[in-house]
């Protein structure tokens, strides 16, 4: 058993690589229903490790067609001698494990997606699949070199499709790089939305004590603060996928969050108590000539974070103040409001791109898989030339096609000596049984004559 560790392993890996990616798309499911014997459903379960044993059992036998041609390559290569080196690069990761080299390789995924679009696990169980893929490829195009005679037309037609492959792989390489740039900028836009909320939150909080302390309950915008806390709390906590699906996408949703149908007159109530609360705290006096006299830096005053203001106020008695920006104040809703809204917008397009782009990973992923089989094939080219298979002459070609009939030979001498060898069990087993049987009729006989 520790022989065939490293490839069950591996395999077991590459089981869950395939399986992550095709339960991304639709493809594959990890749900699983028990009927009864009326044919109902009784129960269900979720279980992505009894979903990917039949991909195991699937790559096993991939594998084991695929190590008979990697033999069949060998010989092609250097009869007997090449055939025993490629056994030994086979055996030698189970002959590592067993004196203890072979490194602990883990290939099952740390993570298991769910409802998400395709993940490609760990590093390791994606290099086994492109290994195969690979290999696949690169016996490919050494058993056809073998069997048929392909010369130069064939191998300029292969650099088309390697050279075409090449320049796919490095458009998809500038698509994955936008793809990472596009996904960095919603994590962005969604810390920075969230921080707004915090930021927007501890003011609220604040003016909410404010209320309590002067008395000033009943003020419609007390009851806002009172009540709005817990939805920018929600804001500035939800996980980026969440927040992007569900955040503010009208200033209503944060001035009159409980509210089916808040009207505009409530909303403007709310904002102007606020502007007199931030004027009271934060008093703006006017010099003349254009010239304010901002009030001083405080623990209650200070300057909302430029970051946190990307969106002019939403107008106010019909009017949109321009020149808030900068203006310390007490509670900056005029300007953190519209910028949560603007960017949570820009946060659902952001979000439409990201499912798309995960969509379409497991395309790219199965592009990866046949550029390997098209790399194994070119890296055959270059063992053709090293072993001068291309200058062979004709009689020495077609190695493949020799050892298959050897080893159906072989197979056909070994299931002779297996028959053989079971008629003369059989026969040794009849001839047991026969003289058994005369033994224990002549015993009978005996105690028959000594009873009388």
């Amino acid at each position: 058993m520790n022989f065939l560790y490293p490839y069950i392993s591996l395999l077991h890996g590459a089981a869950w690589n395939i399986h992550q990616s095709l339960e991304g798309i639709g493809v594959l499911n990890s749900s699983f229903v028990e009927r009864d014997a009326t044919g109902h459903v009784v129960s269900g379960y979720w279980s992505p490790a009894e979903a990917v044993l039949p991909l195991l059992g699937f790559l096993v036998l991939i594998a084991l067609g695929l190590s008979a041609a990697i033999a069949v390559a060998g010989y092609i290569i250097d009869r007997k001698r090449g055939l025993i080196i490629a056994l030994g690069v086979l055996a030698l990761p189970g002959i590592l494990n067993i004196v203890g080299f072979w490194p602990a390789i883990n290939s099952f995924p740390d993570v298991y997606n769910i409802g998400e679009g395709p993940w490609l696990g760990s590093t390791s169980s994606m290099l086994t699949l492109v290994a195969l893929c690979a290999g696949a490829g690169w016996c490919l195009v050494l058993t056809c070199v073998d069997l048929f005679p392909l010369r130069t037309r064939f191998w300029l037609s292969y650099d088309h499709l390697w050279y075409a492959s090449g320049l796919l792989a490095g458009v998809i390489f500038v698509g994955e790089s936008h793809i990472a740039e596009r996904a960095r900028s919603f994590q962005d836009e969604v810390r920075t939305s969230q921080q707004a909320n915090a930021y927007l939150l501890r003011q609220v909080a604040v003016y909410d004590q404010w209320c309590n302390q002067n008395n000033l309950s009943g003020l419609v915008s007390c009851q806002w603060a009172s009540t709005a806390q817990q939805t920018l709390l929600n804001y500035s906590t939800e996980p980026a996928v969440v927040y992007a699906d569900q955040g503010p996408s009208a200033s209503t949703d944060i001035y009159a969050p409980y509210q089916r149908d808040p009207t505009d007159t409530e909303i403007e109530k709310i904002r102007l108590e606020i502007s007199a609360y931030n004027h009271r705290l934060c008093p703006i006096i006017d010099l003349g000539g254009g010239v304010r006299k901002l009030a001083t830096l405080s623990a209650h005053c200070q300057e909302t974070p430029a970051s946190y203001l990307g969106a002019y106020p939403d107008p106010l008695n019909g009017k949109v103040d321009r020149q808030s920006f900068g203006i310390p104040v007490a509670l900056d809703s005029e300007g953190i409001v519209p910028t949560l809204v603007q960017n949570s917008a820009r946060l659902k397009l952001l979000s439409v791109q990201l499912k798309q782009d995960e969509q379409t990973k497991a395309y790219r992923w199965l592009y990866y898989l046949l550029f390997a089989s098209v790399t194994g094939g070119k890296i055959a080219g270059a063992t053709i030339k090293i072993a001068k298979i291309d200058e062979r002459k004709p009689h020495e070609l077609k190695r493949s096609l020799y050892l298959a009939a050897k080893s159906l030979k072989g197979v056909g001498h070994l299931m002779k000596f297996l028959g053989t060898l079971a008629r003369a069990l059989l026969r040794m087993i009849l001839s047991v049984g026969s003289r058994v049987e005369q033994l224990m009729k002549a015993l009978i006989r005996r105690r028959s004559h000594t009873s009388r």
